[in-house]
């Protein structure tokens, strides 16, 4: 019997100190989240971790008092889930130097597939570029040049990238 090791990683930024019920219905049924920054109070972390484990990263507008359960939050971010490696920065700029500082631009085929992740320009999108996704959730609260507030899912399974997906509040 094979069994799939599926994960859905909810995936927000750019709260700037709420959290609307629809980015928290939205997420609900999730199995890991992410915050991409500027969450701009400490009970945006809480909440979110009453529905799942959160790794957040520090936007351009937070204090680096901010906690998760599992610890600090810092400028950057990485960790895997269900063999689909993950990073974290608040800036698209600062996203690209980590991803190109630890090889992950480099298009190798045996390498695993990644997900890049950013907030900062409240604009949601999603670009896959071989093993490599780079994806911003836009914002639940403050969305720019006429989007709607939005946050994603991304779902992994045995080392792939099954369904990447933004959701319209």
């Amino acid at each position: 019997m094979v069994t799939k090791n599926t994960q859905k990683i909810g995936i927000l930024a750019d709260t700037h100190g709420s959290l609307p019920q629809g980015a928290y219905a939205a997420l609900a049924n999730c199995d890991y989240l992410v915050h991409a920054g500027d969450i701009g109070a400490q009970h945006v972390i809480d909440e979110l971790e009453t529905i799942a484990p959160v790794t957040a990263v520090l936007g351009n507008c937070d204090y680096p008092e901010y906690v998760t359960q599992t610890g600090s939050v810092a400028t950057w971010a990485q960790f895997e889930k269900s063999g689909v490696c993950f990073l974290i920065a608040h800036k698209p700029k600062d996203l690209m130097a980590t991803l190109r500082s630890k090889g992950i631009l480099q298009s190798v085929a045996s390498a695993p597939e990644c997900v890049g992740i950013h907030g900062h320009t409240h604009r949601a999108h999603i670009q896959k570029t071989g093993r490599l996704t780079v994806l911003c959730p836009g914002s639940p609260t403050h969305p720019r040049e006429g989007d709607k507030p939005s946050v994603a899912v991304v779902t992994v399974e045995d080392g792939s990238v099954k369904d990447t997906e933004l959701i319209e509040l």
